[in-house]
């Protein structure tokens, strides 16, 4: 709930006409990063814990996402209906090209470890580079110098 009030402020500045106001903040409306990583990561979390985890839940023979609930008409409209969302939003985000190639990924590839994943240093990498900071409730994304924006009491 901390995020959607969150994401559905930021949207809620985009529509601020008031202009003393607008004057007064220092960014009256932010807009959304988004990297191609940041888009897979999306659809396939939304996709596989919420959409599948609810279509299993109704039909318990559903267990795996490519196999059994990828061919599903339920699959089809719920990928519809999250690509719709995504579009949706287009004009409270910013396209950003990730530097793939510079960001070198055989050299951070020694770092992952139990409690750190390679889209954990990814995005560490990608915000301290473009000086952005990350919203995220994943409790391991624990950085000391970049901002985290989050509702996880572990990460404050």
């Amino acid at each position: 709930k901390a995020y959607l009030d969150f994401f559905e402020a930021i949207i809620s500045l985009h529509s601020i006409t008031e202009q003393k106001l607008i004057k007064r903040l220092k960014n009256p409306q932010p807009k959304f990063v988004m990297t191609s990583m940041l888009v897979s990561e999306i659809i396939n979390a939304y996709m596989r814990n919420v959409a599948m985890k609810a279509y299993s839940a109704l039909n318990p023979g559903i267990t795996n996402y490519k196999r059994d609930y990828r061919p599903t008409t339920d699959h089809k409209r719920q990928l519809k209906g999250l690509l719709t969302d995504i579009v949706a939003f287009k004009d409270y985000c910013v396209v950003f090209d990730d530097g793939f190639t510079k960001f070198n990924p055989f050299d951070k590839l020694s770092k992952l470890g139990e409690n750190c994943d390679f889209n954990d240093i990814y995005y560490y990498h990608f915000a301290k580079e473009n000086n952005l900071p990350v919203v995220t409730h994943d409790k391991d994304f624990n950085y000391s110098d970049i901002t985290i924006i989050t509702a996880n009491r572990r990460l404050l």
